[in-house]
């Protein structure tokens, strides 16, 4: 191959890693991962709400005094930094907002039984 052809594959190649570094973050960016916790005070007591994101899109929510079997299960969407959560059981919904670098997010608005928990702010354990 002269020169110019290594140029071209060179150049194809750049391409190529650019476009699939371009597609693997476009993936990620709606995508989560990982554990998030809440303390919520209520009258005379605190409780610890944690919600577990799969990147399936799928999450697990409720107390941490609840084995994983008895907690809550829904789906999430991202766009930008707005987190929309659809509980499967009830028709619960909440539309969030995600931090920059996606350590926390916060219940902006909710449905429901589930309104009063807006302005929670949650928090990704282990950081």
């Amino acid at each position: 191959m002269n020169k110019k052809g290594n140029y071209i594959a060179a150049g194809v190649v750049i391409v190529l890693l650019l476009t699939l570094g371009i597609s693997i973050h476009s993936y990620n960016s709606q995508r989560m991962e990982g554990s998030y916790t809440a303390k919520i005070n209520m009258f005379f007591f605190t409780e610890k709400d944690n919600i577990t994101f799969s990147k399936d899109k799928t999450f697990i929510e409720g107390s941490t005094d609840l084995k994983k079997s008895e907690r809550n299960k829904g789906t999430y969407e991202i766009s930008g930094n707005k987190l929309n959560l659809k509980w499967n059981k009830g028709g619960y919904k909440a539309k969030c907002i995600l931090s920059k670098n996606r350590k926390s997010f916060y219940i902006k608005s909710a449905n429901g039984a589930l309104s009063a928990a807006q302005g929670i702010k949650f928090k990704k354990d282990n950081e």
